[in-house]
Order: C-alpha cells, then sequence, then structure tokens
C-alpha cells in the first residue's frame, strides 16, 4: 500500500498525485499505529517525483484491513462519545481540540507542561449572533476546522477569530 508521509506532503498534493483524484480521498492514520498491527512495517520510500512516498509492508488480511480502517474510525467514534477530539499538527506543533458546537481550542504541547494559545471560532457560512451556533450542522463545522487546518494552518487562523481562553466567547 502506497501511502504519503504528511511531514513532506499535504493532503491535497497526495491526492492530486492519484491516477483520478476525484475518485480518490485523502485519510490520516498514525504510522506508530501502524507498525503496531502484526506483520506489518511502515517505511519512508522516497523517490524523485514524490519525497513524501512511504510504504506499508506485510500481509493485508481482511482482518488488517478491517484493523487499518478502524484506526481511522476510533478518532470519529471519540467525537460521537465526547463532542471532541485532539489533533497535532506537524507542521507547528499546535495541538488542537476540535469541540462540537464550540470555538476549537489551540494549545502548545511541552514535555513538562501544556498552555493554551487561544481559541479559534471560525463559521464557514455564518453563525447566530451572541450564541457559539453556525448556520451549518455543528459536526460539518468541526469537519470544516479540521479540514482547513490540514489544509493551510495559517489561513485557519487568519480567517478565524481568536479569543483569549479566558473570554466568554472561547466557550471554556
Amino acid at each position: 500500500m502506497s501511502t504519503d508521509w504528511e511531514k513532506y506532503s499535504t493532503a491535497e498534493e497526495s491526492r492530486s498525485r492519484a491516477k483520478k483524484p476525484e475518485d480518490n480521498g485523502v485519510i490520516k492514520l498514525n504510522a506508530g499505529a501502524i507498525r503496531g498491527l502484526e506483520k506489518i512495517s511502515v517505511v519512508h520510500e522516497p523517490d524523485i517525483q514524490n519525497r513524501s512516498h512511504s510504504e506499508v509492508f506485510g500481509d493485508k488480511t481482511t482482518e488488517i484491513r478491517f484493523k487499518l480502517k478502524r484506526l481511522a474510525e476510533d478518532l470519529f467514534e471519540l467525537y460521537l462519545l465526547t463532542g471532541h477530539f485532539t489533533e497535532t499538527s506537524n507542521r507547528s506543533q499546535v495541538t488542537y481540540l476540535f469541540r462540537k458546537g464550540r470555538p476549537t481550542i489551540a494549545m502548545r504541547e511541552r514535555e513538562e507542561f501544556s498552555y493554551w494559545l487561544c481559541a479559534l471560532c471560525l463559521h464557514p457560512i455564518g453563525y447566530y449572533g451572541d450564541t457559539w451556533a453556525g448556520v451549518m450542522c455543528p459536526t460539518d463545522e468541526v469537519i470544516a476546522h479540521l479540514l482547513m487546518m490540514r489544509g493551510s494552518e495559517e489561513k485557519f487562523w487568519a480567517n478565524a477569530n481568536q479569543h483569549p481562553i479566558d473570554h466568554p466567547a472561547a466557550g471554556v
């Protein structure tokens, strides 16, 4: 199975390299979790056209394929159960807490401590005044925040209202 290492490629770039980009999607999996599967290894194998190219080697039995699919689904299950999930950007090392119906929290984690940077409030279409509610369904807004962070973190920050964590608009 051919994959790309996000350190060297964006999701958009990976998708554009497919034979039919419009028929393909990109999911994010943790290489460490994949390596934890029995008889599976992940190896970075850059080539001339794609320095992010990596291969997943091993028996891709039905059971292994099911486990790989579950790795992506576990994040969604966490969101369904708690209304939030985290993801750390490999580019900036900022950890984002994506929350249903509330602004996304940006934080920096260090070995000895963590600190909150701000709450990023962004409604791609519109919002209802004096509330945290956007006009899109809450899960669509969370997905929009996630995709913007993965696609262009700088634009995500530039377009979002940045509220101090102790401000009521942060929703903490």
